[in-house]
């Protein structure tokens, strides 16, 4: 919404509905990174600042020139324009039965057509380096590439996997 404060209303409203953040995910914008971290405080599991999404777009355009070809296709498929192709996160909790394999034991591309490109670590960190040696922790957050429909299989698949657990 356009009015800040119908916003928090919003968001506080949902909040008092389900409290639980993996329950109900609540999407949000701010006009500032200030409001944008009340919103955040108050419930929001993501709050946008649109002008500053912009800017950084704008001024990753010029900084990467010569690569305006891979800088719109990450642009098309982050958004949802990219039909071939998407990535998304497969988080990987302390009880799954994925901590303690390696990438290889998943044999994702093998079985699904999808790829893990890297991993997000629990402090945030982000290991663009994996291979097949490298082995998936507790907090881990797997991204993964593929064909959508190839994506959806394998999350199904793992979602199973991981609630099993």
């Amino acid at each position: 919404m356009e009015d800040e404060a119908k916003n928090i209303a919003v968001i506080a409203t949902a909040r008092l509905l389900q409290p639980d953040k993996e329950k109900l995910f609540i999407y949000s914008t701010a006009p500032t990174d200030g409001s944008a971290k009340k919103l955040e405080e108050l419930g929001a599991n993501k709050v946008i600042v649109p002008d500053k999404l912009i800017a950084n777009r704008i001024f990753s355009y010029m900084l990467h020139e010569t690569s305006g070809y891979v800088s719109d296709l990450f642009d098309r498929i982050a958004y949802g324009e990219e039909g071939e192709l998407e990535i998304v996160e497969l988080n990987v909790g302390e009880s799954s039965h994925l901590v303690g394999k390696r990438l290889r034991d998943m044999d994702l591309r093998k079985t699904y057509g999808v790829t893990i490109i890297g991993i997000r670590k629990l402090d945030g960190s982000i290991d663009l380096t994996v291979s097949g040696d490298t082995k998936i922790e507790s907090g881990d957050t797997l991204l993964l590439l593929g064909k959508p429909s190839n994506i959806r299989k394998a999350m199904n698949f793992y979602r199973e996997v991981l609630h099993e657990a």
